[in-house]
């Protein structure tokens, strides 16, 4: 296709549509129902030269141009309604809710996978002490050892508790 002839046939449809684009960006409720219509068609077809234009004159002024009225054109067209707070308590009063029922089962096999384990490897270090080892390894005894002389790990002189802090909560990030 010559582009010449396509800037002839086709500009008054662009024009067309870049008229009701500024008058929707001015007052977007200022379209009549007619209108939108027209420019839900506009679109359709503006889109369908963009494609025709940057198959055939890809490095043409013309293909810069349509990209950018399509562009202007589907942010107004397929803009998502804004949010409110109506919106934000329905959210929390009925779909977080739902959501939360319907995940239940799931959350409640997570749960008793993560539980019984737990208790059964507490039940078996309550009935014999020496299971610790087996369950986490030979690594584990200097801490054993430390709680059995009644020293936790918390307890920290206080000259270093900054940096003990300062490692703490890297580990912690980085866990």
């Amino acid at each position: 296709m010559n582009l010449e002839l396509f800037l002839q046939q086709r500009r008054p449809s662009w024009q067309r549509m870049e008229e009701l684009v500024r008058q929707a960006q001015r007052s977007p409720r200022s379209l009549a129902g007619p209108q939108l219509d027209e420019l839900g068609t506009l679109y359709q077809a503006v889109t369908a030269d963009l494609a025709l234009a940057q198959r055939d004159f890809p490095n043409q002024q013309v293909t810069l141009y349509l990209n950018q009225l399509v562009g202007r054109a589907h942010t107004l067209i397929y803009r998502g309604e804004p949010l409110r707070w109506r919106q934000l308590k329905a959210f929390y009063r009925t779909q977080f809710p739902q959501l939360y029922r319907d995940l239940l089962p799931y959350t409640l096999a997570a749960f008793v996978l993560f539980l019984l384990p737990a208790l059964v490897a507490g039940m078996a270090v309550a009935v014999n002490p020496d299971t610790i080892y087996v369950i986490e390894g030979p690594g584990i005894a200097g801490l054993v050892e430390e709680v059995e002389r009644g020293e936790l790990w918390t307890d920290i002189a206080p000259g270093v508790r900054s940096a003990a802090s300062s490692l703490i909560m890297t580990n912690n990030i980085q866990v």
